[in-house]
């Protein structure tokens, strides 16, 4: 059995933030996700629940899957506005194929851990372009 590895990682609020990864199947090798769905769920201090996902990106984050590398980005602006100080999270991938007709898609959980959120001593809400 394949073990999911866990990735704790900090987004200091207030500043622009990527996760970039890639995925590795259990044979070592990189994985094309080309067609895949990949999905961040997030569960926070605050018992707010939110998803990412490539497929609903907006202004407030941007998430795709290229080749066997995931991204997730969020601007500043949206990590100003985070109102908790950690989350649980899984990243979720699903195929673009039912594993048997009628059976659903392949979903694997690819990456856990805990976000941090690393608080600023000022906090600006009119962040200008440079």
């Amino acid at each position: 059995m394949l073990s999911i590895p866990k990735y704790d990682f900090d987004i200091e609020k207030g500043s622009s933030y990527a996760l970039t990864n890639k995925y590795k199947g259990s044979n070592g090798k990189l994985v094309d996700l080309t067609g895949w769905t990949a999905v961040l769920t997030w569960k926070t201090n605050a018992n707010h629940i939110e998803s990412f996902s490539t497929i609903n990106t907006n202004n407030a984050y941007h998430f795709i899957v290229k080749g066997p590398h995931f991204i997730l980005q969020f601007p500043a602006t949206t990590t100003n506005n985070f109102s908790f100080n950690s989350a649980k999270y899984d990243l979720e991938i699903q195929s673009p194929t039912e594993i048997y007709e009628s059976g659903g898609k392949k979903i694997e959980r690819i990456l856990y851990g805990t976000i941090y959120i690393i608080p600023r001593f000022s906090q600006n809400s009119n962040h200008k372009a440079c």
